[in-house]
């Protein structure tokens, strides 16, 4: 399987007053990490809409973090796949997602089947 990598720079806005990630704002950054991977694909006007999210939490990122996401879709049926995503602090893995997703057109939000060019290397 094909391996997509975002780079991300943790901003305040990312964090809470202490300057660590608040934790709904990894499903966010993961977010952004999905939604470059559709373009580095070559995929327009289309979402990977997220149906279930499973999260793990590693170590506490920071303000400031340049942090790495890498996706991976692990599993594609009829319109819908599993993405398996980590976020990457150097060599410290700060959490383990895997998101349920449908990938939809945008607007109109109709399914569609997930494209070979997704999932192949």
């Amino acid at each position: 399987m094909k391996e997509y990598v975002y780079k991300y720079r943790i901003a305040l806005s990312d964090t809470d007053a202490g300057g660590i990630v608040y934790h709904s704002n990894y499903i966010s950054i993961a977010e952004r990490a999905r939604m470059e991977m559709l373009r580095e694909a070559g995929i327009e006007g289309k979402i990977l809409d997220a149906e279930e999210v499973s999260i793990e939490y590693m170590r506490p990122g920071l303000f400031d973090d340049e942090v790495c996401v890498h996706s991976t879709i692990s599993d594609a049926g009829e319109g819908r796949c599993i993405i398996l995503q980590a976020i990457e602090r150097g060599d410290d893995t700060l959490a383990r997602l895997s998101v349920h997703a449908v990938l939809r057109t945008f607007p109109g939000l109709s399914a569609e089947y997930i494209p070979e060019e997704l999932t192949m290397a």
